[in-house]
């Protein structure tokens, strides 16, 4: 690892090549920045929460360069030596984006826990619980599917085009991934819970294992 060297800084142009060449992008920016504004097909993890470089490490194609959106240059450094630690050694580029990314942009929209309350079980919509499978046994929202947020990209086939899919985690975070993680595979009907377990818990609509 001490003889790999820093990845390169690209511009925005080179940037919207690979995006459009299909290159795997990754925002490591702040959540809130990526839900403001981001490319489109980019995967949102944001490197300052907890579980980075594993959520990182469920997403990478480890044979094809990764490339990554960052803050600014000052997390270059912390974020390829996460990168690396997990054997992520194919770093193509960096973008800088600053904390807003302007231009051919896109954004998730979310819904909170009230409106979610007032009309999940009236719009037939496909509530998707993307923690892992002991966390969906103990607590659940009713009629939730649960895949895992790692094997979400193998199991699309099971997921609806014509309905609305509403993501959901304990926190908002691996959920917010989720959404990113449709949208890069053109499902366009998809919106993510902002709302953590303590919250959607005390629904009425809530199955306890």
């Amino acid at each position: 690892i001490a003889d790999l060297q820093s990845p390169q800084l690209i511009d925005r142009a080179g940037l919207d090549a690979l995006r459009l060449s299909g290159a795997r992008i990754f925002d490591l920016r702040e959540q809130e920045h990526f839900l403001q504004a981001h490319l489109p097909g980019t995967i949102g993890i944001a490197h300052n929460k907890g579980g980075f470089v594993n959520h990182l490490g469920w997403f990478v194609e480890y044979d094809q360069p990764a490339y990554f959106i960052i803050g600014d240059e000052t997390q270059l450094d912390a974020v390829t030596r996460a990168a690396r630690d997990i054997g992520v050694d194919m770093i193509g580029g960096c973008y800088a984006a600053g904390s807003i990314l302007d231009g051919g942009v896109a954004d998730i929209e979310e819904i909170d826990l009230d409106e979610f309350s007032q009309r999940f079980r009236t719009e037939n919509w496909f509530v998707l619980d993307v923690r892992n499978r002991t966390e969906h046994s103990q607590n659940r929202i009713e009629g939730a599917h649960n895949i895992p947020l790692g094997h979400l990209p193998r199991r699309l086939g099971e997921l609806p085009k014509d309905r609305l899919i509403v993501t959901h985690c304990s926190s908002g975070h691996r959920s917010l991934i989720a959404a990113s993680v449709l949208a890069k595979y053109d499902f366009d009907n998809v919106i993510n819970l902002r709302a953590d377990e303590s919250a959607w818990s005390a629904l009425p609509a809530v199955e306890r294992g």
